[in-house]
């Protein structure tokens, strides 16, 4: 039997629908029951999430075979994060819906909440499942997947996994306690049998009669298809879907009612194809704008630093030719102020080339050191970004495990910035940083010592990195004005040297 990956490639290279077909029908099962709780078990939207994802996989196809290929993930996980993805925003666009459909899904739910035990815990567990299980580690989701999502035993979890049967049970039992963990922490206490029996029972649910054979069918009828035309052909499988969904009820409903539902759908499908090109509007201008304003905001830095410059030069000529006209002719120009700075775009280019340098060690080495106690830069970590200028870059972190941590608690954490800071025109002092989402932002304030470190980031630095901050305020014995006064002065005492 060929591989997840063998399949994809088949797909991908050659078009072979049946291979397409095949990896449909080993993995509808974990894709369906998945969209069918985030979607608190509204079926249709659960085929619809399903429909998505394997079209997704259906376009992607030689992307993703080559990212599980060369991270050594599965497809079930990739599968898995996908469907948590669409369903999320399927339910997020569902919410916006009339008030009957939200007021028909809380009685559910508080029907579910009325009966047995087995069921109450079930119904406290599923809203937090999914939830739960995106905040472990991929390889740990990936064995709860394999172990009670998709029923494999623990000797092909870990001959999937490359580990021992042992090597698997204990990432399996790990998993699990780290999903107690977060359940305890929102008022849901099971034990572990409670737990891994409900996991077991619950998260597969019976398909659909021919929801494979129909998704694989539409999942490769999109691949080639993009843009505005792709959504309209989702919108009309959706509209078939809910079409043989009203049929179907027609059985049992009055006329009326079929009558009422297909013309709400028709509205409904038509506003969402005008919010669709609606959307796709502002998205491009958008863009647009962006990119003009980051524009405009590398020209207006690099008029600030000319500015600069010439300032300190004109201030230097002044001085000179006060003096005596004679020797002034032998007295060479004084640098420019800013002379030897390095740019504003090799700065942005150097920090968030330093950021992807960052992530991208931690991700591969979770357990090593960033710099030793020397502050001395990791070859692992340099080699991820060999033309950076590294002596004079300061990252934050020295430990992959505390930064990894870091970011999880505080996404917007500073990881790296600029070690010299900058004197603007208006007295303030102006330091870059990278952040952990790659940005690079400048961050100003009225004293040197004061940018250095936003003092939020001691939440969460290492001890020796804090002593090291503090030190660095301490020795500040300046004011920002004592340094502009002395400024003028040494300059044309090193003027008049020269001229002598």
């Amino acid at each position: 039997m060929k591989s997840d990956v063998e399949l994809l490639r088949d797909y991908a290279e050659n078009g072979t629908e049946a291979a397409f077909t095949d990896l449909v029908a080993r993995h509808i099962p974990l894709v369906y029951s998945t969209a069918l709780r985030l979607v608190n078990g509204d079926t249709h939207l659960a085929q619809d999430v399903t429909q998505r994802v394997f079209s997704d996989l259906a376009r992607k196809a030689k992307a993703v075979a080559k990212r599980i290929s060369e991270r050594q993930e599965i497809l079930p996980g990739w599968l898995f994060t996908s469907s948590r993805f669409a369903a999320t925003t399927a339910v997020r666009a569902n919410r916006r819906r009339n008030k009957y459909e939200q007021e028909a899904i809380s009685m559910l739910d508080q029907v579910s909440s009325l009966s047995g035990d087995p069921e109450k815990d079930w119904a406290g567990l599923r809203p937090l499942l999914d939830e739960a299980m995106s905040r472990l580690p991929v390889k740990d989701r990936d064995a709860v997947v394999l172990r009670f999502f998709q029923g494999k035993e623990l000797s092909i979890v870990g001959a999937t996994l490359g580990l021992t049967e042992d090597a698997a049970r204990m990432r399996v039992s790990r998993a699990l306690a780290q999903l107690r963990r977060f359940l305890t922490e929102r008022g849901v206490n099971l034990s572990d049998s409670v737990l891994t029996a409900l996991i077991a029972s619950h998260s597969i649910n019976a398909l659909p009669p021919g929801l494979a054979a129909a998704v694989a069918a539409t999942a490769t009828s999109v691949t080639a298809a993009t843009g505005v035309g792709f959504l309209k052909m989702m919108v009309m499988a959706k509209f078939k879907s809910a079409a043989l969904a009203a049929t179907i009820a027609g059985l049992a409903a009055p006329w009326f009612f079929q009558h009422r539902g297909a013309a709400r759908l028709r509205r409904e499908n038509q506003t969402l194809i005008n919010q669709i090109g609606s959307f796709q509007a502002l998205q491009r201008s958008s863009a647009e704008l962006a990119q003009q304003l980051e524009k405009t905001k590398l020209q207006n830095q690099e008029q600030l630093y000319e500015l600069m410059r010439l300032r300190a030069e004109a201030a230097v000529s002044q001085h000179i030719t006060s003096e005596d006209t004679s020797k002034a002719s032998t007295i060479p120009n004084e640098p420019p102020a800013q002379a030897g700075l390095i740019s504003e775009k090799a700065k942005l280019a150097d920090l968030t080339d330093v950021g992807h340098a960052m992530l991208k060690f931690v991700e591969a080495f979770p357990t090593e050191e960033l710099a030793d106690k020397s502050g001395k830069i990791s070859s692992n970590l340099r080699q991820f970004a060999p033309a950076a200028s590294w002596e004079q870059i300061q990252i934050s972190f020295s430990s992959s495990a505390l930064m990894k941590k870091s970011i999880e608690t505080f996404p917007d954490t500073p990881i790296a910035y600029w070690k010299q800071a900058e004197l603007t025109t208006d007295g303030k002092w102006k330091r870059w940083y990278v952040y952990a989402d790659r940005e690079a932002r400048a961050s100003f304030n009225d004293r040197e010592d004061m940018i250095n470190v936003p003092m939020v980031m001691k939440d969460w630095l290492d001890p020796t990195e804090v002593r090291r901050i503090d030190a660095e305020r301490g020795a500040f014995a300046q004011t920002v004005e004592e340094r502009l006064a002395e400024a003028p002065a040494k300059r044309v005492g090193e003027a008049s040297s020269r001229r002598n």
